[in-house]
């Protein structure tokens, strides 16, 4: 890889990077400045392992196309991509948000008519890509984002075009396969892709009712190995959405269940039609305000205690137990002002190291997603990359809340850290970026 990826290197004359927003297994997400103009961008670079590997260079060049040919406000914008020193970059608008994921963990569920407006946006957003001829692949809540606009309305964008699928009108190579035969997230794939027969639109409508049934209750249908989710797939239809959560309205659950039919053609058809059908529930239109307050109402954690109490009654799907994650209690309710605020965090306590992300920032703390909960009172280094200057730092932060959910991921479990005595520099550049998001 012929860029040296760290802040202050810069990408084709004109991008400098300031700071990482997302690490994956084959590309790193870099908060850039685009030095002519001091927009800030988003620029996407393959890791130093696949920077040689031509069907990786492609795949990532084809994520610019799929999102070129498709234009819509809940769609994150492309603005460049190209070849460079011998290096691929794909550049998008930078969004500050909450990812849907993010917000699930950290409260348990959303509420009906978020849940709902969320979907519709969604499925409008996937409306415009099969029009255009691309099939997403890789619909999930970390791949949708809440973000604020200019005038104040909170709407989802749909992210992560990586591994779309381009109708021949786009690209006439044949299908890449290189990343591994099985593409997609399996807790969120259709039974046809995880069983590899034909691909369709349908494929993403499933996806989006996946996302909705966890937006609703907590948590995905099934959750497991790639194995033990192929095998769920292929010989179970997922159980009824009220089974899990009888207080889901008839309509929404209507829409959940037809969105996850094993049989392609007992689903919604179309994503446009699935945002009508969302329409008729009568629970959308409202205006989303998810990141008007970030931690749980008190209605709110009252709706998640009765969830959590039922579910504690039910058996799993998978015929296992699990120990039910109490609701966060209203004295972790924190009060000052924070914003949405995506960075690399590295949490090291006495039982070890555990890398995670932050979701949101306050002058107080952060709220940190991680593979597992640490426990509360407990005093962690952790180590992040400062907004707006982009300078790493070290302080020590306390464990005041935490939450898990079932799901083996990367982010299961959610918790709020308090700064411990922080620096000036770490207090002075946290108010700089909440005047510059407007939260201060």
């Amino acid at each position: 890889m012929s860029i040296e990826a760290r802040p202050g290197a810069i990408v084709s004359e004109r991008y400098a990077l300031r700071r990482v927003l997302g690490r994956g297994g084959m590309c790193t997400v870099w908060e850039a400045l685009h030095r002519y103009t001091g927009r800030r961008v988003a620029v996407k670079l393959l890791n130093p392992d696949f920077a040689e590997h031509p069907e990786a260079r492609e795949r990532l060049l084809r994520e610019a196309l799929a999102l070129g040919g498709v234009r819509h406000p809940n769609v994150v914008e492309v603005h460049d991509a190209g070849e460079w020193d011998g290096d691929v970059y794909v550049v998008t608008e930078l969004l500050e948000g909450r990812s849907v994921e993010g917000l699930v963990i950290a409260r348990g569920r959303l509420g009906f008519a978020d849940s709902a407006e969320v979907a519709r946006q969604v499925a409008l957003a996937l409306a415009a890509s099969h029009a255009a001829g691309v099939v997403h692949r890789d619909v999930k809540s970390s791949n949708v984002l809440i973000v604020k606009r200019g005038d104040g309305r909170e709407v989802a964008q749909l992210l992560d075009y990586g591994i779309a699928h381009l109708s021949p009108q786009w690209y006439q190579r044949e299908r890449i396969t290189m990343i591994g035969s099985l593409l997609g997230t399996p807790a969120y794939m259709a039974p046809e892709q995880l069983l590899g027969q034909t691909l369709t639109p349908r494929s993403d409508v499933y996806a989006l009712g996946v996302m909705l049934y966890e937006c609703l209750t907590g948590d995905v249908p099934f959750s497991g190995s790639v194995e033990e989710t192929v095998t769920f797939v292929a010989h179970h239809a997922v159980a009824p959405i009220q089974t899990r959560a009888p207080d889901v309205p008839d309509a929404l659950a209507a829409v959940v269940d037809r969105c996850l039919r094993r049989d392609p053609d007992a689903r919604v058809q179309s994503a446009q039609a699935l945002a009508h059908t969302l329409e008729r529930t009568g629970l959308t239109g409202q205006r989303l305000q998810l990141l008007q307050s970030i931690a749980p109402s008190a209605d709110e954690l009252t709706d998640v205690a009765t969830a959590v109490d039922r579910r504690a009654r039910q058996a799993q799907p998978q015929g296992e137990s699990s120990r039910p994650t109490p609701p966060l209690p209203l004295a972790a309710r924190r009060q000052r002002p924070r914003a949405p605020y995506h960075a690399p965090a590295r949490m090291v306590s006495p039982a070890g190291t555990l890398d995670g992300r932050t979701e949101d920032i306050s002058e107080g703390g952060v709220l940190v997603l991680a593979p597992q909960e640490l426990p509360v009172g407990e005093t962690v280094q952790l180590r992040f990359a400062l907004p707006v200057s982009g300078s790493v730092v070290t302080c020590a932060a306390v464990v005041r809340w935490a939450r898990t959910r079932a799901a083996p991921a990367q982010t299961r479990a959610a918790m709020g850290l308090e700064f411990v005595q922080p620096s000036s520099e770490v207090r002075t550049v946290i108010g700089q970026y909440l005047e510059l998001m407007g939260r201060a």
